[in-house]
């Protein structure tokens, strides 16, 4: 579904996307970046959004406990910085996945309503993009960007980018950190 109206009951937070329904303003939302691709004789890009919605429930007790469990099991003591990077780690492993939320995000002036999240808190489509809805710089610049779509009166900005890929050529995609 595509439109250009704004729900007034969207909320959420997040890179890239935006969840309607969600109230709760420490849940949080990530997305990843993909790669756009175009098809001759097509005036159009299908870009794949890919997020997952969930809340990061910091001040759980099971939560805190399990962590000072692996603390012990690995011999750390809690100020030194190994122990920091473990829990750091971890705490991406221990959220609770917010399913049932349904996302938005916006690409220029149009509103894309993707599928609700599932269980697990992730949610993916691909979306048609025409080409004549792009900006110049977009085009230009090799990326399409996307903003959350959030509730009223939230002035939490999320944004995110799906790369366009040429239809021809040699594409090198790396995750090097």
């Amino acid at each position: 579904v595509v439109g250009t109206e704004e729900g007034d009951d969207v909320g959420g937070d997040g890179v890239g996307v935006g969840c309607r329904g969600g109230d709760d303003d420490d849940e949080r939302s990530e997305s990843s970046s993909k790669a756009a691709a175009t098809t001759a004789p097509t005036s159009h890009w299908e870009v794949p959004v890919h997020g997952w919605i969930f809340e990061p429930e910091e001040r759980s007790l099971k939560r805190r406990a399990f962590i000072g469990i692996l603390r012990s099991s690995f011999k750390l003591e809690r100020k030194d910085e190994a122990s920091e990077v473990l829990a750091r780690r971890i705490r991406s492993f221990l959220v609770d996945n917010k399913g049932g939320k349904k996302v938005s995000v916006r690409i220029g002036e149009k509103v894309h309503v993707l599928p609700r999240s599932k269980k697990n808190g992730h949610f993916r489509s691909v979306l048609r993009v025409e080409e004549s809805d792009l900006t110049d710089d977009e085009l230009e610049g090799g990326k399409i960007a996307f903003e959350a779509v959030t509730r009223k009166g939230d002035d939490r900005i999320f944004g995110g980018a799906s790369y366009l890929l040429d239809e021809t050529g040699l594409s090198v995609v790396s995750d090097i950190d």
